[in-house]
């Protein structure tokens, strides 16, 4: 019972980091758009970059290898997308 729990909150996990990061590119306006109203430069490289990184690491989750490096990635992102209010 405990493995299957295990394995289910690791396929959960990473889905909820790999949705949002495939999102990056499928809505690429809505998130240029979105990273230029809080005052980012370089934009179009750095969404490239989140976009690619949160999809490796989310696949490293989903094949149960390095788990520690890719929830360090996450750690250090802020946990994923963040909208802030205007």
């Amino acid at each position: 019972m405990n493995f299957y729990a295990i394995q289910s909150g690791r396929i959960l996990l990473g889905l909820y980091f790999l949705l949002p990061g495939l999102m990056k590119f499928v809505q690429w306006d809505v998130h240029v758009a979105l990273m230029e109203k809080h005052g980012m430069v370089l934009v179009p490289i750095l969404l490239a970059l989140a976009g690619v990184i949160q999809i490796c690491a989310s696949l490293m989750i989903l094949a149960n290898r390095f788990i520690t490096p890719a929830a360090l990635i996450f750690g250090s992102d802020g946990g994923g997308d963040q909208y802030y209010p205007s």
